[in-house]
Order: C-alpha cells, then structure tokens, then sequence
C-alpha cells in the first residue's frame, strides 16, 4: 500500500473531534476518458477532485484512494490495484480514526456535490439508520456519495475482497434516502465518459449565466 503523509488543507484542513471524515474513491483506469485520470478533469474550472473536496470542508481525516497528487489530503492506494470501490473503500478507512463516528463515502467525478448535501447526508444519518444514501431523480441510490456509521462500516468491510461490489456490501444496511431536488445542478450527476463530462461543462456554464 503506498501512502502519503496528510498536508494541512488552509481550507477544511486537519480538524480536532471532527463529526465526519471523508473517503475519496478516485481509482480506474480511466478508459473511456482516453486514459486521462477524470479527477484531473475540470469543470467551472476546478478539478472534479477539488469539487468533491470542496463539498466536505468539514471532514477530518480526508482521504483520496487513487493515484492522484494534491495537498491537503491522505493518498493510499489498494494493494493489489483495481480491485473496486469497495475493496478500495476498506484501503481508506484504515487511515480513519475509529473515534470519527461518520465516514462519507464519495466517487471523485461528482462535479455538482455541495456542502448542503453532504450536511443533509450527515442529518439524516440519525440513531434509526446505519447511514444514508443520496438518491437520484429515479429514487435509484448512489453508492458512492453517502455517509455510514464507521463501526458498521467496517465490520461490513473487514473481509472485503477485490471485486466485491459497493451494492453488496452497502445494499442491505439500514439507510436513509435523501433525495435533493433544490438546484437544477444534480448533486448525484457524475462524469463517466466524455459526452458526460462535456454535459457538465455546459449545465454549469449556463448556470453561472443566470
């Protein structure tokens, strides 16, 4: 496992007693990008990796699983590479605190996130659920931008294996739905493939021209 000593961020940098802590899954090979990592991708003229960050200005410990450069960040890497989200995922939170008691759970291509939804998320992960999940227009949930309670967390995740998928180990796990529909920016859109990149370029560009 290859990893890198946090730097402070001067915005959302290490924190004492954090509520949350976040975990950034931003691995793949990137092939139908052209082999161009997407969190290097801009829209608005920020990185989605920066975006994603932005979102959680909160979040203390913040990690990055990937091959990525930036400041104010762990990066690790899963040993052995390309083993999914979800053995990815159990790469990060052995760099989590057990005292943070929620870990957002993030892709790295959501150019839309806002520090809104990641408070409704840790909102609506109260005593009744074992997290919370954003869900998109079709109530479909997305697997890579919710919060879980770290000790559920990682009791699902303790015999994770390379290939397992984030449904498999999330899907039967009692969670909230939070569904937002306030801004005509979908927090749950992400940037898979170029058209996608390029439809996020101009929904942002025309809402910044409102």
């Amino acid at each position: 496992m290859v990893t890198h000593e946090p730097v402070v961020d001067p915005i959302g940098g290490e924190q004492p007693d954090a509520r949350y802590a976040v975990v950034v899954l931003a691995g793949g090979a990137a092939v139908r990008m052209g082999g161009v990592p997407k969190p290097e991708l801009t829209v608005g003229g920020r990185s989605l990796l920066r975006r994603v960050m932005d979102a959680a200005p909160q979040a203390s410990p913040r990690v990055v699983v990937g091959d990525v450069l930036g400041r104010g960040f762990i990066v690790t890497i899963e040993d052995p590479p390309g083993g999914g989200p979800a053995y990815a995922l159990r790469a990060g939170l052995a760099h989590i605190p057990s005292t943070v008691p929620l870990v957002l759970v993030l892709a790295a291509d959501l150019p839309f996130l806002t520090p809104q939804v990641v408070e409704a998320l840790c909102a609506a992960s109260d005593d009744r659920y074992d997290g919370a999940v954003l869900v998109d227009h079709h109530g479909r949930p997305q697997w890579l931008c919710g919060v879980w309670r770290q000790p559920v967390l990682r009791d699902r995740l303790a015999d994770c294996a390379p290939g397992t998928g984030m449904r498999q180990v999330l899907g039967t796990l009692r969670y909230a739905e939070v569904g937002w529909f306030d801004s005509d920016l979908p927090a749950w859109f992400d940037c898979d493939t170029p058209d996608s990149l390029e439809y996020a370029r101009r929904l942002e560009r025309e809402f910044r021209a409102r």
